[in-house]
């Protein structure tokens, strides 16, 4: 070998030791880290752990492993009967469950409109599983995958258990986890999952009668990252949270679902509602400056009673926006809801008259509030928590069988709206406009299928408070100021 390259490879072959000695040692976690990792990340949202752990060798063994959140108006708590986590040598950790495991949820809530108690007990088997930690002890990073995780409910007792025989199960099948805790200068834990399918039954058996619900779910994918607070709160508080900088971003998809409620009494079936959705998505925000904002977005959809299919729908959307912390200056909130090709099937297609375009929905609403009190927990202050200083329709254009319906509006409140009896009138003025609707109505009556009083009721009302303005074409003007309300010009009440 020329002497040069030898020289070459020995000053290579010394760059790289020094380069192998100077490198830290490789990251690694231990059962104890993750046991950490875990309540850390529950007390940075006010959240307590709890469970009893016990040293063996190399494994960790957790009994009642779970968490309890204690709130001014109750308490919630839940644990898995024991898991394990084990060291595994290589810097990770394996975590393994018995096989079915008990799982406990305890609820004990002093609602304003309920106090809700209830004991749910339940068992789960993990099949295929595959559940490991590794990463360092501030950055921990977590990936679990089942074959099929299956939950059954065993033991469900208290008021909101259905007042009868519950049961019920959940079966996840081909599900696939990720997860990254991170307790640096910046916490935040983030979380990536699917499952391939996923089916549940809940029954509740009664004296007189049974209710059962199904759900089917293909092609579930969820994300979320949640910045943890930079500070954590004294006690479990969505709101002291938000305030101290938690942020929020969630959202998911399911490429199909169907979803059956039936009631029966005996033998017999009083009620069997079937509904699928195509191409569900959602997400969901919560910041402090924004408050919750919802999106809700469906591809096409179907309806069914008893069997029979009755209505389609090709697309469907729903944006909300919602204040959650109290501020002494306007904050706005909003509702949008599309729903788009929607057809009449069986009987109610004759409703829609031939050769009539799909019906649709198009509605938005605007308003501006002052929220006197958080709204983030549920409870807020004595009464209504917010003053409505603004409520505008900015949109209205519905169409079913050749029938529309237009309108446009907006309310305002000089100093809010007040709450209960002192509730103030607002100043504004709105519009609608129907077109159609009384050969509509002539088609629903022929169907049979809808009592002819209700039918004579809905004429009456479109004769008292709309002017015909054209053939089958009503217009209905609200005004409310400092004289009164008034529908086209007469003071209410007729």
């Amino acid at each position: 070998m020329p002497r040069g390259r030898a020289s070459g490879l020995k000053g290579a072959g010394a760059a790289l030791a020094l380069a192998f000695t100077a490198a830290p040692a490789l990251a690694q976690v231990t059962a104890a880290d993750v046991w950490h990792g875990w309540g850390a990340a529950l007390a940075r949202v006010g959240v307590t752990q709890t469970g009893t752990t016990a040293r063996a060798g190399d494994v960790m063994t957790v009994t009642d492993a779970g968490a309890v959140i204690e709130m001014p108006f109750g308490r919630i708590g839940w644990h898995v009967g024991q898991l394990a986590l084990h060291d595994d040598g290589d810097g990770s950790v394996r975590v393994t469950l018995p096989r079915g495991v008990p799982v406990m949820l305890d609820l004990d809530l002093d609602l304003r409109w309920h106090h809700p108690r209830l004991s749910l007990g339940g068992e789960l088997t993990a099949e295929g599983l595959d559940w490991r930690y590794s990463g360092t002890p501030d950055d921990l990073q977590g990936h679990v995958a089942a074959r099929r995780l299956t939950f059954e409910l065993t033991a469900p007792e208290g008021a909101a258990a259905g007042g009868g025989a519950t049961t019920g199960f959940v079966v996840a099948e081909d599900v696939d986890r990720t997860t990254r805790i991170r307790l640096d200068d910046v916490p935040r834990l983030e979380m990536q999952a699917t499952v391939g399918h996923l089916t549940s039954e809940i029954s509740v058996r009664r004296p007189q009668a049974t209710t059962v619900q199904r759900a089917e779910y293909r092609g579930i994918e969820t994300a979320v990252a949640l910045r943890l607070p930079e500070t954590a709160p004294a006690a479990p508080s969505l709101s002291a949270a938000l305030r101290a900088g938690m942020r929020l971003h969630a959202s998911g998809r399911a490429g199909e679902l169907h979803v059956r409620d039936i009631d029966r009494r005996g033998h017999d079936t009083l009620r069997d509602v079937a509904q699928t959705v195509q191409g569900a998505r959602w997400a969901l925000d919560m910041t402090r400056g924004r408050g919750l904002e919802l999106a809700l977005d469906n591809r096409a959809g179907e309806l069914a009673f008893d069997g029979a299919p009755v209505a389609r729908v090709a697309a469907s959307t729903l944006r909300l926006r919602l204040p959650l912390i109290a501020r002494s200056t306007p904050q706005e909130t909003a509702l949008v809801l599309t729903v788009a090709g929607i057809e009449a099937l069986g009987p109610w297609a004759v409703a829609a008259g031939d050769g009539a375009a799909p019906a649709h929905l198009d509605l938005a609403l605007r308003g501006e509030i002052i929220l006197r009190a958080d709204l983030a927990d549920g409870r807020g202050a004595a009464g209504r928590p917010y003053d409505l200083l603004r409520l505008e329709l900015q949109r209205l254009d519905a169409a079913l069988g050749g029938a529309a319906l237009t309108g446009s509006g907006a309310f305002a409140w000089r100093d809010g709206s007040g709450a209960g009896r002192h509730m103030a009138m607002p100043e504004g003025e709105a519009t609608l406009v129907a077109q159609g609707v009384h050969a509509l109505l002539a088609r629903v009556a022929a169907t049979g299928r809808v009592p002819d009083l209700v039918i004579l009721s809905l004429r009456g009302m479109l004769a008292m408070v709309g002017t015909p303005t054209g053939p089958d074409r009503v217009e209905a003007h609200l005004t409310i100021d400092d004289a009164g309300i008034r529908i086209n010009g007469l003071a209410l009440p007729f």
